[in-house]
C-alpha cells in the first residue's frame, strides 16, 4: 500500500533527515514512494508522476513529426510527436512492431497518423542504418518506406549529444497556472518508451 511520511503521525521529526543520508534514488523511493527510480538509472530526472500525462485532443493546427527505429528480429518503434504552441513536446503515440515487413509497417504508420487526425507530418526521422545496403544491390529500407508513402530523413547517430538534448527536454518550466510543468510530456499509452526510460 503506497504511503508517504505524512501518512504516519508517529514518526520522529528527524526521520526525513535520516532518509536523506541514502543515495538520491533511494531517498526518492523511501521519502516520496517513487518506485520508478532505481540504482544505475541513466535518465535520473525522468519521473512518471511528472512527465507522463494525457493532454487530451491535440489541435489539428499543431505541427507533428515522427521518429522510426527499424527492427525486424529486435523490436522496432515508430513514435508521433506534437510540437505544442508553448514550445513543449508531446509524445502522443507509439507503434511497436516486430517480424513485420516495411510495407506493413508503412501502412500501419499511415493508418495511425490518420487516426490521430493529423493533417500533415513535417518529417519522419529515422536511423541512418535504414539507408545502408550492406553489399546488396536492391533498394534500402528507407527507399522502401518512401515507395510506400512514408518518406524519411536521416537522423544523427550522435548519442552523446542526443542524451544531453534529451536531458534538456526533461527539465521543467514555469506553468501559466502556477508551479512547474515538464518540457516533455509522454502519453500513458507510450508504455514501451516509459519502460525503456524509467
Amino acid at each position: 500500500i503506497p504511503a508517504n511520511l505524512e501518512d504516519n503521525p508517529y514518526l520522529d521529526a528527524d526521520y526525513e533527515a535520516d532518509l536523506a543520508m541514502n543515495q538520491p534514488w533511494r531517498f526518492r523511493q523511501l521519502r516520496f514512494n517513487d518506485w520508478d527510480v532505481m540504482a544505475g538509472q541513466f535518465f535520473t530526472t525522468f519521473r512518471n508522476d511528472f512527465h507522463v500525462g494525457d493532454l487530451g485532443p491535440v489541435s489539428p493546427e499543431v505541427e507533428w513529426f515522427r521518429s522510426i527505429d527499424w527492427g525486424y528480429v529486435n523490436p522496432g518503434c515508430c513514435a508521433w510527436w506534437a510540437c505544442l504552441p508553448d514550445g513543449r513536446l508531446y509524445r502522443r503515440l507509439e507503434y511497436k512492431f516486430q517480424f513485420s515487413t516495411v510495407p506493413e509497417v508503412a501502412a500501419e504508420t499511415l493508418r495511425l497518423t490518420k487516426s490521430l487526425g493529423i493533417r500533415k507530418v513535417r518529417y519522419t526521422a529515422a536511423d541512418p542504418a535504414m539507408w545502408q545496403r550492406t553489399g546488396q544491390t536492391g533498394e534500402s529500407i528507407a527507399e522502401t518506406f518512401a515507395r510506400n508513402g512514408v518518406p524519411l530523413i536521416k537522423s544523427a547517430n550522435d548519442r552523446v549529444n542526443g542524451w544531453q538534448r534529451f536531458r534538456e527536454w526533461l527539465r521543467s518550466k514555469p506553468s501559466p497556472a502556477g508551479g512547474e510543468e515538464p518540457w516533455l510530456i509522454v502519453h500513458p499509452d507510450c508504455r514501451y518508451f516509459i519502460r525503456c526510460i524509467s
